[in-house]
């Protein structure tokens, strides 16, 4: 169940609405200055795998271990973009979790992340999907609904 929800993780950022030029990397064609900025937001943890994704001028570095699953979004340039960290359901903060199941009660919530960027509050995005919809919440961590984006 996990490896399916992180398969889904990693399609998902990298991804979008039209057709896309990502494509997988080796570590060693990956420029120096973006792997030691994965490494700085990675927390010292290995990079399993590497996307470049060339509509979104990007690569995605993805961690995969017992203690991480995480993917790095950086510039071609090697700036930071933006940190996606999974959340197993148990740990999410309380409020979150509270303000997630009032807002959409009759629906079944999973795929907890939490996201980091630059220059911007942290939030925790939780997928919420009944028969007849779908959709992601952006949440401050204080239990606030930031936004609400169909699937």
């Amino acid at each position: 169940m996990r490896t399916i929800v992180l398969f889904c993780f990693v399609i998902a950022l990298v991804t979008t609405s039209h057709s896309t030029l990502a494509q997988i990397v080796k570590e060693g064609d990956v420029p120096h200055n973006v792997r030691a900025t994965a490494v700085k937001q990675n927390k010292n943890e290995p990079v399993s795998s590497w996307v470049l994704d060339k509509n979104r001028e990007r690569y995605v570095a993805t961690t995969i271990s017992v203690t991480a699953m995480r993917g790095i979004e950086i510039s071609l340039e090697g700036d930071w973009l933006q940190t996606t960290e999974g959340v197993l359901p148990q740990k999410m903060p309380a409020a979150v979790m509270a303000s997630a199941k009032k807002s959409c009660p009759e629906f079944e919530l999973d795929n907890f992340f939490y996201v980091t960027a630059p220059g911007a509050p942290p939030f925790y995005s939780v997928d919420a999907s009944s028969e007849d919809e779908d959709f992601t919440l952006s949440i401050d961590p204080a239990g606030k609904i930031l936004e609400k984006e169909s699937r």
